[in-house]
C-alpha cells in the first residue's frame, strides 16, 4: 500500500465492501489489514478504493434529518471530529462501551460505527474524546433537545391537513411513531 499521508495525522480509508473509516495515520495499516482479512460475499471486497489524508470527519446515525441540523466538533490533534448534536450522546455512550481491539501489529484501538462511516481511536485519543464529551454533555443536551423540538415542529407543520403523514423515529412528539423492536442480526440466524 503506497499512500502518501505526508502532512496529515488522520486518513480516510475506503476499502470496497466496508464503511469508510476515519483513522489515525498510525493505525491505517492495521485497519486495512483487518478489513482485508475478513470474508465477504463480494469478490471485490477488501480492495483498497482510496486512502487519503484528512483533517476532519465524523459519523452520524441513519434516518430523516434536518438539512440544517446542528453539529458538535471535538478537536483531536489536527483532526476535527464532527457529530450531529442530536447523535452526540448516542456516540458518547458507544465510545464509552466500545471494546478494545487489537490490530495485526499489536496496536490497541477503539471504533465507533456510524451509518456509513466509522471512526477509529487510539487508547489515548479515546480517553481525550470521552473527557471532552463529558465536559460538553450538559450544553449539548440542551442544543439536542432544542433541535428535537424544532424537528418535531417541522414535521407537525408538514403533516397539518395532509392525508398522508410523514413520520420519523426521530420525532419524539409524534403521535404516529411507536417504538419498534428490531431483532439483532445474530438473533435472526
Amino acid at each position: 500500500m503506497e499512500t502518501d499521508l505526508t502532512g496529515f495525522l488522520w486518513a480516510r480509508v475506503h476499502i470496497l465492501g466496508y464503511k469508510v473509516h476515519f483513522v489515525p495515520k498510525s493505525l491505517v495499516p492495521d485497519i486495512v489489514a483487518d478489513l482485508q482479512s475478513r470474508e465477504h460475499e463480494d469478490p471485490l471486497a477488501g480492495e483498497v478504493e482510496e486512502i487519503e489524508g484528512v483533517d476532519h470527519g465524523g459519523c452520524d446515525r441513519p434516518g430523516m434529518i434536518m438539512t440544517d441540523r446542528p453539529w458538535e466538533t471535538i478537536k483531536i490533534d489536527t483532526f476535527r471530529l464532527e457529530i450531529p448534536t442530536q447523535d452526540f450522546e448516542y456516540f458518547a455512550k458507544k465510545l464509552f462501551k466500545a471494546p478494545a481491539r487489537k490490530g495485526p501489529s499489536g496496536s490497541t484501538y477503539y471504533k465507533i460505527h456510524g451509518w456509513i462511516h466509522c471512526v477509529v481511536f487510539t487508547q489515548e485519543m479515546r480517553d481525550l474524546v470521552l473527557g471532552a464529551m463529558a465536559e460538553m454533555l450538559d450544553e449539548v443536551r440542551e442544543r439536542a433537545d432544542a433541535a428535537d423540538r424544532e424537528f418535531s415542529r417541522r414535521l407537525r407543520v408538514l403533516n397539518e391537513n395532509s392525508p398522508v403523514k410523514v413520520i420519523s423515529h426521530r420525532d419524539k412528539e409524534s403521535p404516529y411513531v411507536r417504538e419498534v423492536k428490531v431483532p439483532k442480526k445474530e438473533d435472526l440466524n
